[in-house]
C-alpha cells in the first residue's frame, strides 16, 4: 500500500479528501465478498494487514465493490475512519482491476 492524496485517472472515486485524511492506495485481495451491511474485507498481497471496509465515497465504488468475489485482487483506494476499530473508507476503487 502506498500513501497518496491523489485521484488518477480511470477510477471511480471522489477528487478530493480531507487534507489532513492519508489516503492508502494499493492492489489487494478480497478476502470476505461484500455482505448485506455492505461491509467488505480486503488483505494486502503481503498478508499484513487487513482492511474492513465499512463505507463507500460514492454509489458507484460501492457497485464495484459488491461485485467483487472472495481471493480477487483489486487496486483501491483507503482512507481510515476515525472509530473504535480499525475501519476503512473506498474512496476509490479502478473497475478494470476486478476483472478476469
Amino acid at each position: 500500500m502506498t500513501d497518496d492524496r491523489t485521484t488518477d485517472t480511470g477510477w471511480y472515486g471522489v477528487t478530493e479528501t480531507m487534507p489532513e485524511q492519508q489516503v492508502l492506495r494499493g492492489i489487494v485481495t478480497v478476502r470476505s465478498p461484500m455482505n448485506s451491511a455492505g461491509a467488505l474485507t480486503l488483505e494486502s498481497l503481503d498478508g499484513r494487514r487487513t482492511f474492513q471496509v465499512v463505507d463507500h465515497a460514492t454509489p458507484e465504488i460501492q457497485a464495484v465493490l459488491s461485485r467483487v468475489e472472495r481471493a480477487t485482487k483489486i487496486s483501491v483506494k483507503l482512507v481510515k475512519l476515525t472509530a473504535r476499530g480499525d475501519l476503512w473508507r473506498a474512496v476509490g476503487v479502478q473497475p478494470d482491476s476486478t476483472r478476469p
